[in-house]
């Protein structure tokens, strides 16, 4: 079982991502049990060779804070 951690508000837990045999371990991810997407900064996973193409979909996600914009490929 994965552990969480509940902080200043919000439950944090580590995730791995896996691509093309590569992986990058995230620490503190914030776990949002009301979003309707997952989202990862490019920032974080670009170092394993995540990036947006050209073919990816642009999601919009608007909550509390604001408008999001984001890809899914």
């Amino acid at each position: 079982m994965t552990k969480m951690i509940f902080e200043n508000v919000l439950l944090y837990t580590t995730a791995k991502v896996y691509y093309k045999g590569r992986a990058k371990t995230i620490d503190k991810m914030v776990i949002d049990t009301g979003a309707s997407h997952s989202i990862i900064s490019t920032d974080v996973v670009e170092e394993i060779g995540i990036n947006i193409e050209e073919r990816d979909e642009i999601i919009v996600s608007v909550g509390i804070g604001g408008k999001q914009f984001s890809v899914t490929g």
